[in-house]
């Protein structure tokens, strides 16, 4: 019985500790962006149409498309991307090039 009861415990705390950990994780995220807002793809600069253009000629959709500010007020455009059930996510600088 001191077994169950000891081995709850153990969970418990590693679970609560799991939790903090993605507490904190998702707390830096917020500081590292400051502004997400959604835009028409039309509203996209020429160099990113330009970019997304191989993107487009291989299947994908541009399914949402954001304009996204940090923190150091450097900003860059999020794509969420369809090819049949594939998804993916891209994020350019306004010149057309990706962030790594």
């Amino acid at each position: 019985m001191r077994t169950i009861i000891l081995g709850a415990g153990l969970m418990f705390t590693i679970l609560a500790m799991h939790v903090e950990v993605e507490t904190a994780a998702s707390a830096n995220m917020s500081v590292i962006l400051r502004d997400r807002v959604s835009i028409r793809t039309d509203q996209l600069p020429e160099p990113v149409k330009n970019a997304l253009n191989s993107v487009i000629s291989e299947g994908w959709e541009i399914e949402e498309a954001f304009l996204v500010t940090r923190d150091d007020q450097s900003k860059f455009y999020e794509l969420k991307l369809k090819k049949d059930e594939e998804r993916n996510t891209l994020q350019l600088d306004k010149e057309g090039q990706p962030i790594h």
